[in-house]
């Protein structure tokens, strides 16, 4: 099940969050290609049973879609991250990007 969790940090931050995330896709991508090579190195060998090359191929896709759904949370991530150094000075009746705050517990009052 995925969930999706929110919590702030310093805008200073939002990148190597961002690069964490990546690399974590990138190495879903990787375990997934491993996988998939050893499933296609199995289907000669299988005689008559592919439940093992169903299995592993299985395991390929849960792999991407796990690195799909990483790098859905980037994009979202670099889209705040664009629209608040770029999009913030063009729409300054709208409610911040960010929580100028810090402190949910605190709201600023929009201005």
């Amino acid at each position: 099940m995925r969930v999706k969790i929110s919590y702030g940090t310093d805008i200073k931050n939002v990148p190597s969050i961002a690069t964490k995330l990546g690399d974590n896709a990138v190495d879903e991508i990787k375990t997934a290609l491993n996988i998939l090579h050893r499933a296609i190195e199995c289907i000669d060998d299988c005689n008559e049973d592919y439940s093992l090359v169903l299995e592993q191929l299985a395991g390929v896709s849960e792999k991407l879609k796990q690195a799909d759904l990483a790098m859905e949370d980037i994009h979202a991530i670099l889209v705040g991250l664009n629209n608040y150094y770029i999009g913030e000075n063009n729409v300054p009746n709208r409610r911040p990007t960010v929580d100028p705050g810090g402190n949910p517990a605190n709201p600023q009052p929009e201005q």
